[in-house]
This record gives C-alpha cells, structure tokens and sequence, in this order.
C-alpha cells in the first residue's frame, strides 16, 4: 500500500483554500447579522413615526381646545364657597385640578413626542449604519452607543441631521408594527 505524501506546497494550498472558506464563511455571517439589524432599526424607527403621527392630532387638539376648555370649567356655576367640581374614577377634583392635569397632559404629550422623535433619530442612525455595513460585510462595524435610557440621554443624543436623515429613509420603512390608537380623550373630556 502506498503511503500518501503530503507536500509542503500541498499543505500551504489546503490552508489558503480553508482560510478563503472560513473568510466566506465569516463574510457571509456578517451580512446576514447586519441585514438582520438593520431591519430591526428599520422597523423601530417606523413605529416611532407613527406614534408621533398617532399623538400629533391629540396633542394639536388639545392646545386648540385648551383655553375654551379652561374658561368652561372657571364660568361653571360656583355655590356659596365651593368652586365647580367633576369626579375622576370615583376622586372629586376641582377646577383647579382640571387646568393642572390639562397643562400636564399637553406638556407629557410633547415631551413624549419630543422623545419619540429623538428615539427615532437613534435608531436612524444605527439603520443607515447598519445598511452601509450590509454593503461591505468585510469591514468591522463601530459597537453602538448604549441604548438612550433617560430624557437627559435622549437630549444627548438629539441632532440636527436626525430629521434629514429620517425623511431620507422613509420610503424604505417597512409598514409600522403599531395598532392604530384610539382618540385619547380622557383628560380633556372628563368632567366637563
């Protein structure tokens, strides 16, 4: 039986064949992990778009009716020294009441606008990052900033381009995850 001779010429072309395979291999990987984050940004950003579309209508409502609302509640009958009063799941509040938890409602829903814009702005950024990767699965890619966690990190990571940049990639945004939302009259409506 005759012993296989394995060459030193042999050798170093099965090792430059295994290292373009792993290359491959590794390439291949990259890509599919980059089209997979990339799709998942993707699908963030277009859930915070249409959440700020879903709270845009509420919110301009309630700044258009804020002040009719207000001067309702203060011309409200008053008897003796006991101002109008409404009742909030079973809690009795006063005018008073009212126009705080209106003025707090409308300052939540832009903040949380605000917010949601920013997030959106985030994960933007990390799409088109993630997109320029899926092109050149060869290259390594940045680790991403840390997930914005409070108002003061989503102040940080607000910028000018996020706008720009977000109207660029809307039309690849796969259609939103959101259930459409219902009118959110709670707090203008109640009492009055």
């Amino acid at each position: 039986m005759r012993r296989m001779r394995i060459t030193v010429r042999q050798s170093m072309i099965a090792i430059a064949i295994l290292g373009v395979v792993l290359w491959a291999v590794q390439t291949g990987w990259r890509w599919y992990v980059y089209q997979r984050q990339a799709a998942s940004h993707a699908q963030a950003v277009a859930d915070c778009l249409a959440g700020i579309a879903a709270c845009e209508p509420n919110i301009a409502r309630a700044r258009q009716e804020f002040p009719e609302k207000v001067r309702e509640a203060r011309q409200a009958p008053q008897i003796g020294d006991l101002r109008f009063r409404y009742t909030v799941n079973g809690v009795e509040k006063t005018v008073d009441d009212y126009v705080a938890n209106l003025e707090e409602y409308i300052t939540t829903m832009d903040r949380a606008g605000k917010n949601t814009q920013a997030m959106a702005g985030y994960h933007a950024r990390l799409m088109w990052k993630y997109q320029n990767a899926v092109a050149r699965p060869w290259l390594q890619v940045a680790p991403d900033p840390p997930v914005p966690q409070s108002v003061a990190d989503l102040e940080e990571y607000r910028s000018p381009m996020d706008e720009a940049l977000i109207a660029r990639l809307r039309p690849t945004l796969p259609p939103t995850s959101m259930q459409p939302l219902e009118s959110i009259d709670a707090p203008i409506s109640d009492g009055l």
